[in-house]
């Protein structure tokens, strides 16, 4: 049982969270440190 009077799970409040900052940001924000990893050299790209 949630402490929520609406009987919200909270893994449903973190997947609508997700939703909602994916939908209102340009890139997703493990993409935005992956790509500073790759500027900074920490990341290591094998083609």
């Amino acid at each position: 049982m949630t402490g929520c009077p609406e009987h919200i799970a909270p893994n449903h409040v973190g997947l609508f969270c997700r939703r909602v900052e994916a939908y209102f940001h340009l890139r997703p924000s493990n993409l935005i440190s992956r790509l500073e990893e790759l500027r900074q050299g920490e990341l290591r790209v094998v083609l």
